[in-house]
């Protein structure tokens, strides 16, 4: 009968998938990692699929390969000749919600296999908890649990001889407690920070003003705003945004001159936390700037001769000469933000650019000065960001 009802006793979590991404071709010590690694997960209660890869072990990476084979979580092994560390990647039921622990980095050992298991475990059942799954349950007197019987959610205790001596203490913690900042290495996020995307597109719209001079600035004037941003780390990104065209008109009714702009930033930036929801923004490198300029300037027929153009006694008559004008600018630039994420996939961004370009040139109405270009330009950017 006890036999029985132990039998019937089973993890909270036992369905959850864990993907363990091994290299195709492994060393002899990363094999011995993997197969300790998946033992611990088997004994608690995860149905664990290895996968092989050529590519490097990276966020992005256990990302797709966790939503490939309908994974829970993902597990890799960062590995040289000198030491291990790994990756452990995790995601709520709905997948609205992720997680990322780092298995600290040591150097190899003979109980390398054995701490690396134990700690990436530790740190998979505490994001787990952490992401809302149920906490596992010890077996009760009803199931038949003795004494003598491991708790569930709890590793299996290792054979004498399966370890070397020595062994350290933190190594015979329960799975069932979820591991502190000191004894893992990785500090735990609040369960409603937003999660750290490999990939964020964003649209909205941007306000330029300038650039000015001596006499006119150009008006505020208003684009489209685009955006790609890729990040390879957890608070360093990549960024792409544009904001083009921009329409504005310069100069008087009778003689004014048609305005576009546009420009396109490139650079890199860092994203730290204010809040559970609240990420501040910074970033600068090199920009394009395009000042497009279309207009007519008046002009005055010369006289042939003694004749005199146009009627008698009357003003001499006046053409008009279309001319368009294109400038490009190189440009640096540098800017700041604020990111609130609505959503664990959703955030508004609230930007601000200054962009410098490297060079000057006039634009000219009726042969006097009207705008003089090529310094600062201000942009301001409101966008819904969306998290690939």
């Amino acid at each position: 009968m006890l036999g029985v009802g132990f039998l019937f006793t089973r993890p909270a979590w036992a369905e959850l998938r864990v993907v363990l991404v091994v290299p195709s071709v492994a060393e002899q010590r990363d094999t011995q990692i993997a197969t300790r690694l998946r033992a611990e997960l088997v004994a608690a209660g995860f149905d664990v699929r290895t996968v092989p890869s050529t590519a490097a072990p990276s966020i992005l990476l256990l990302k797709t390969v966790a939503e490939r084979e309908a994974g829970a979580a993902a597990v890799a092994i960062v590995s040289s000749p000198e030491s291990v560390s790994g990756i452990v990647w995790m995601r709520d039921e709905r997948a609205e919600r992720v997680l990322v622990r780092r298995v600290p980095e040591e150097r190899r050992s003979v109980d390398s296999p054995a701490v690396f298991a134990i700690r990436a475990t530790d740190l998979l059942h505490g994001g787990l908890l952490q992401l809302g799954y149920p906490r596992p349950k010890p077996p009760t007197a009803a199931s038949g649990g003795s004494a003598h019987d491991v708790p569930v959610g709890a590793r299996q205790p290792e054979p004498a001889a399966a370890g070397p001596r020595g062994t350290p203490k933190k190594m015979a913690r329960t799975a069932s407690r979820e591991p502190s900042r000191l004894e893992t290495g990785a500090g735990s996020r609040p369960e409603t920070a937003p999660p750290e995307p490999a990939w964020e597109v964003m649209a909205g719209a941007s306000s330029l003003w300038g650039p000015g001079g001596d006499s006119q600035a150009l008006p505020w004037m208003f684009a489209p705003s685009l955006g790609l941003e890729w990040c390879p780390l957890t608070s360093w990104v990549f960024e792409l945004r544009t904001a083009a065209p921009a329409f504005g008109i310069v100069g008087s009714s009778t003689q004014a001159v048609n305005i576009d702009q546009e420009v396109a930033l490139l650079g890199a930036g860092w994203r730290g936390r204010l809040g559970s929801r609240v990420r501040v923004a910074a970033s600068a490198g090199p920009a394009l700037y395009r000042l497009g300029v279309r207009g007519q300037q008046p002009v005055t027929p010369v006289p042939a001769g003694n004749r005199r153009p146009g009627p008698p006694g009357g003003p001499p008559p006046v053409n008009f000469l279309e001319y368009s004008d294109v400038y490009w600018y190189g440009c640096a630039y540098g800017g700041a933000g604020l990111e609130l994420y609505v959503e664990s996939r959703f955030a508004v961004r609230l930007l601000g650019d200054l962009v410098v370009p490297l060079k000057r040139a006039t634009i000219r109405l009726s042969n006097r000065q009207t705008v003089q270009s090529g310094t600062p330009l201000l942009i301001g950017t409101l966008g819904l960001a969306l998290r690939l």
